[in-house]
């Protein structure tokens, strides 16, 4: 009786948090840091997951699924093994993107000499460690460099179309690339007479 009821209490959690791991570890990496979503989640929805998954797993006596289920206990050990992996993964890379530079989004996607580009993001450094912002080859002039925030002028362009807009850290760590049109001046020009 007293083995039923210790494993009824250890193992709702450990698989809730196998779970947790599998599940929401993975979409947090993705979101923040392969599609640069938000910069974080909120530390509370993962406590929220983990709580709606014991009160879930608690349902069930884990004694008696155990005992008559082999198939069971293969998954709920693979779950635990995979969790493990997946943890490990997430660190590594997560630690190892954690830092970059980041854009999130640009206040308009083109632009002609003079325009001022406003590149929201996050860790770009703080003003007194300026880098470059670029759009495709050619240097823009920055105006303004805060840790989440860069104003930058296009340039008279040599060349017209579409480019990449990335910022390089003072340090040479490049950011994500995002794309914007540098628009010829004569051609909007000729459009609106």
């Amino acid at each position: 009786m007293m083995k039923s009821r210790i494993i009824n209490y250890i193992f709702p959690p450990l698989l809730s948090l196998s779970l947790l791991i599998i599940i929401y570890l993975p979409l947090n990496f993705k979101i923040t840091e392969v599609w640069m979503s938000i910069p974080k989640i909120s530390i509370f929805l993962p406590t929220i997951f983990l709580i709606i998954f014991v009160l879930f797993f608690n349902i069930f006596d884990w004694q008696k699924l155990l005992n008559r289920r082999m198939v069971l206990s293969v998954f709920l050990l693979l779950t635990f093994v995979s969790s493990i992996f997946v943890y490990g993964f997430y660190r590594d890379r997560k630690l190892s993107l954690e830092y970059l530079p980041k854009i999130y989004n640009v206040n308009q996607s083109w632009g002609i000499q003079g325009t001022l580009i406003e590149i929201r993001g996050i860790n770009f450094w703080p003003t007194w460690k300026r880098g470059k912002v670029f759009l495709g080859d050619e240097e823009l002039r920055v105006k303004s460099w805060e840790e989440s925030l860069v104003i930058a002028e296009q340039p008279v362009m040599s060349k017209f179309g579409q480019f990449y807009l990335y910022i390089v850290r003072e340090d040479g760590v490049a950011s994500n690339k995002i794309p914007f049109e540098a628009k010829n001046p004569n051609e909007l020009y000729l459009l609106n007479h």
